[in-house]
């Protein structure tokens, strides 16, 4: 059973633990800005699994904001989703790869952020909705703990075309 706990703060970024998330309280709890950052992290319950010191955060950062999208999709409405994504994309057009980026990147922040999303939509818009939830639910399932990981539960799951298509969006 899942339980969960709110933690309110003053200042700091939001974070997630096993069981509890911490967030700033500095946005109104109605808006869309506060509900997918809740969603963000109460989504790292899921996307969990992969090392947080090197590229492979991807893994966490960006399947959570991905979900948050989806959850900000299923309340406030597909339009506020684009909005958000509208942006991301704007934040992400001149960015490096995602792909094995560095750690060290001055646009961290923004590749697993913002550039991590704007792949999954893609992704997700080159098969069927019911199967890309299917995927996603592998995913979460699964050892996912490496991209190299992902790619093989891909291509197990959807063909090597579905896959190579996830790489070449991971290396644009």
């Amino acid at each position: 059973m899942l339980q969960f706990a709110f933690v309110p703060r003053k200042s700091g970024p939001s974070y997630s633990r096993d069981g509890f998330a911490v967030l700033t309280q500095s946005e109104d709890p109605t808006s869309p800005l506060f509900v997918k950052t809740l969603a963000h992290e109460v989504a790292h319950f899921w996307w969990n699994k992969a090392a947080t010191d090197n590229w492979q955060d991807w893994l966490n950062e960006s399947f959570a904001e991905f979900s948050a999208l989806m959850a900000i999709e299923h309340i406030f409405g597909k339009e506020m989703k684009d909005k958000f994504l509208m942006e991301f994309e704007s934040l992400s057009s001149t960015l490096s790869p995602l792909y094995q980026f560095q750690r060290s990147d001055k646009n961290v922040h923004n590749l697993m952020y913002k550039k991590g999303p704007v792949i999954l939509e893609a992704f997700s818009a080159n098969i069927k909705e019911a199967e890309f939830k299917r995927w996603l639910k592998m995913v979460s399932k699964g050892d996912i703990t490496t991209t190299e990981k992902l790619f093989l539960l891909t291509e197990k799951a959807y063909g090597e075309v579905q896959r190579k298509y996830l790489e070449e969006l991971l290396n644009k």
